[in-house]
């Protein structure tokens, strides 16, 4: 089993960054239509975590100010993707927030019933 290997996507205002199991999103995530950028960029780190094996990621939103409504469509459609692996394929994503920033508790927590048995929450 091996892990990610470092990435990042940059835009003016968010950067997104792999480092090893570990996704860290910083900044503000409001633009209106980010799934061109940020879409194309999720589908490469799902495939990896496949091809590598992973069974645990982490996606880290600590430092993420704001995600509107379009960016958590993002992030939906990729959860949706592990409940159609097969067995031996299937991750278990973890969702780390922090009680500061009231949409990330709130929002997050509702991810998590989108995929129960992968996607879990808890506080960073």
């Amino acid at each position: 089993m091996g892990e990610l290997t470092r990435d990042k996507l940059t835009d003016s205002k968010f950067i997104i960054e792999v480092d090893k199991n570990i996704i860290k999103f910083k900044g503000c995530i409001d633009l209106q239509n980010p799934e061109p950028i940020v879409t194309p960029f999720f589908e490469k780190i799902h495939n990896n975590i496949i091809r590598l094996g992973m069974k645990e990621i982490f996606l880290d939103f600590k430092e993420l100010n704001f995600l509107n409504s379009s960016g958590i469509k993002t992030i939906t459609k990729w959860i949706m993707k592990i409940p159609m692996l097969p067995p031996d394929k299937k991750y278990k994503m973890q969702l780390i927030y922090t009680d500061d920033i009231t949409w990330q508790r709130t929002s997050l927590m509702i991810l998590t019933f989108l995929a129960p048995d992968s996607v879990k929450a808890m506080r960073g």
